[in-house]
C-alpha cells in the first residue's frame, strides 16, 4: 500500500510539473515561428451527383510527427481509377507496398480529380476499389478493410459516398 501511495504521489507530481499551465508565455514548444499544417478544405458542396462517390485527393509531405508537425497537405489533381471490388490477388505489386503495377480486376470508371483535389462519379449501388494514378503511371491506395479489399467503397441506392483520398507515401509519421 505505501509503495503504491509513492508511486501515486509521484506521478502526480511529475505530472503537475510536466502540465504547468504557465499563461505568461505564449511560446509554442516548437518556436515563436511555428505554425501547425493548413488542411485543404473539403469539396462537398460542389457534387452535383445524385448516386455514386465524391471525393477529394490530398497529397501529405514531409514531418507529421506529434506536437510540432512541419508538412505539407495539398489538393492534387490525379487521374482516379475505379474498379470492381480488388483484393491482394488481383493486382500485381510494384517494389513499394501500396504501389501497383496492374490490377486485374475491372476498370468501372475512371475521373479526374481537380486542382481542388476533387472528384465525382455516378456509380450504381455496390462496392468498389479506388486507386489513383502517381509516379509513372503505377496506381496507388493505402487503405485495406477486414476482407482484404484495396480502399473499398460502397454506394447505397439513392445515396452518395464520401471520401478523402490521402496520398501519404512522401509523409513522415
Amino acid at each position: 500500500m505505501v509503495q503504491r501511495f509513492l508511486f501515486l504521489s509521484v506521478l502526480l507530481a511529475t505530472l503537475s510539473v510536466a502540465c504547468n499551465d504557465d499563461t505568461t508565455s505564449s511560446e509554442s514548444p516548437c518556436g515563436p515561428n511555428y505554425h501547425a499544417p493548413v488542411m485543404p478544405k473539403r469539396n462537398g458542396d460542389r457534387v452535383s451527383i445524385k448516386q455514386g462517390v465524391w471525393g477529394d485527393v490530398w497529397f501529405w509531405q514531409g514531418d507529421f510527427m506529434p506536437i510540432c508537425e512541419t508538412g505539407t497537405v495539398r489538393s492534387v489533381g490525379r487521374e482516379v481509377r475505379i474498379h470492381a471490388p480488388t483484393t491482394s490477388q488481383d493486382v500485381v505489386r510494384s517494389a513499394a507496398a501500396t504501389f501497383y503495377s496492374k490490377v486485374n480486376t475491372p476498370l468501372i470508371a475512371t475521373v479526374w480529380s481537380d486542382s481542388d483535389g476533387f472528384f465525382q462519379a455516378a456509380l450504381p449501388a455496390g462496392t468498389y476499389s479506388i486507386f489513383v494514378v502517381e509516379q509513372d503511371s503505377l496506381l496507388y491506395a493505402n487503405r485495406f478493410d477486414s476482407q482484404g479489399r484495396i480502399y473499398p467503397i460502397e454506394v447505397r441506392p439513392d445515396s452518395l459516398t464520401g471520401t478523402r483520398f490521402d496520398i501519404t507515401y512522401q509523409m513522415s509519421e
